[in-house]
């Protein structure tokens, strides 16, 4: 179907969304911009989580409900807990694997969704997209580069698992959690995204590459410099990045951190005013990190000037001094040559 041919389907859309206490605010900031670009869209909501039942109420207390259903599925912490940890990773990463165990056998479709993420367009061209017999739909994540050690051949795609159009039937008949579980206990020296990285291995061949709207990582458009913010933006790709259909904050700079400069940042504290975390305050608003965005921010102007003390009276001095002249001031005041004066020009 072509985008935007149907605004809403008669069927609800299933959503999946995993996360622990830690990320309720985010998962919140994204449920609240999923509901305000699918109004009038029946959407069933299931939240995978060890969450307290507090926050799971809190969660679901959002300004654009509609006609959302939130069901809360409880994860017992012991489930995950022998797989390969970090203090990066929290365990609710692995969540997502149990989406064929943990939600009823007649739920035949799913759309997951990570939490650092901005719905910005309907949803219902994505949820009605033919996925042709594969076990799922992604988007590629091109910033990968370690096939060889996952077991993967050299050019071979490599896809994000932040969103996922999933064919539950296929993947509870491929077995995907108890294959992915396996290999993250027998390879943790080859995984450097756990989930992501099994799903990859295990799914290799078996899902269809979506466009890139459907899944618009920060590494698409910027040269990133972890951890602080995101370098060198590529002007050519904002264009790509605007029209996006799902924004996802991938790399470590969020834009809950105060260093965070992503261009639609303003998109996330849009949305987390209808969520009860409005007024958030900003995480790591140190000195040090006020020093280090203060200088980010005059550093045109500082270049600028050193250009102006170092460049500029070379280039007149080389322009407008007759040589003689030029000759003359380096061997009465210079012992060394800083401006080049005797270069031939």
């Amino acid at each position: 179907m072509a985008d935007g041919e149907k605004d809403v389907t008669e069927e609800p859309i299933t959503i999946v969304a995993a996360c622990d206490e830690a990320f309720a605010q985010h998962l919140a900031v994204m449920l609240s911009s999923l509901l305000d670009t699918n109004r009038g869209q029946k959407i069933r909501i299931f939240i995978l989580s060890n969450i307290a039942d507090e926050t799971f109420r809190t969660i679901t207390n959002i300004a654009n409900q509609g006609a959302a259903e939130f069901v809360h599925i409880r994860i017992d912490p012991e489930r995950y807990r022998h797989l390969p940890r970090s203090g990066f990773w929290s365990d609710a990463i692995y969540y997502r694997l149990g989406i064929g165990t943990l939600l009823s056998k007649d739920i035949s479709r799913v759309l997951y969704l990570d939490c650092d993420i901005v719905i910005n367009a309907s949803l219902v061209p994505l949820w009605t997209l033919n996925l042709e017999g594969h076990v799922l739909g992604a988007v590629e994540d091109k910033n990968f580069s370690n096939h060889t050690k996952l077991g993967l051949p050299e050019r071979a795609p490599y896809f994000n698992s932040g969103v996922m159009l999933i064919d539950l039937a296929r993947w509870r008949d491929e077995a995907v959690e108890a294959q992915a579980m396996r290999f993250l206990q027998e390879n943790v020296d080859t995984i450097t995204n756990p989930d992501q990285c099994a799903l990859n291995r295990v799914l290799a061949g078996q899902w269809l590459a979506l466009d890139e709207k459907w899944n618009f990582q920060t590494t698409m458009f910027c040269d990133y410099r972890p951890p602080d913010w995101l370098g060198t933006i590529k002007k050519e790709r904002l264009p790509d990045l605007y029209a996006a259909s799902i924004i996802h904050y991938s790399a470590q700079s969020k834009p809950w951190h105060y260093l965070n400069d992503h261009p639609l940042k303003h998109l996330y504290w849009k949305y987390l005013g209808d969520t009860p975390w409005r007024g958030a305050a900003l995480e790591g608003k140190t000195i040090k990190n006020m020093s280090l965005k203060h200088y980010r921010t005059q550093l045109p102007a500082l270049m600028l000037m050193k250009y102006t003390i170092t460049r500029l009276p070379r280039l007149a001095a080389k322009r407008f001094l007759p040589k003689q002249l030029q000759r003359w001031i380096k061997k009465t005041f210079l012992r060394k040559d800083p401006y080049n004066l005797d270069a031939k020009h």
